[in-house]
């Protein structure tokens, strides 16, 4: 999409945002009505899964840095 200075087109652009980003903001906002209804339990489901795939990231973050402070410690400072 090429935006050239005028009103239009600075128009056309905004509504496309708007159009765009309207949804996403009315989530954050609270505003879930539209959203599909799903069981709590697939929730929680989901939820645990999500959570042991964070622990595992931080886990697996954790042990590489540790290898690092072993076999060089002075790459260790770019880390933090």
């Amino acid at each position: 999409m090429v935006i050239v200075s005028g009103t239009r087109n600075t128009n056309d652009f905004y509504n496309l945002l708007l159009r765009l980003y309207q949804p996403a903001a009315k989530i954050l906002n609270g505003d879930v009505a539209g959203l599909p209804d799903l069981d709590t339990k697939e929730l929680a489901k989901e939820n645990e899964k999500l959570k042991t795939l964070l622990g595992e990231k931080d886990l697996e973050i954790a042990i590489l840095r540790d290898l690092i402070k072993k076999k060089n410690p002075h790459l260790l400072k770019n880390l933090k």
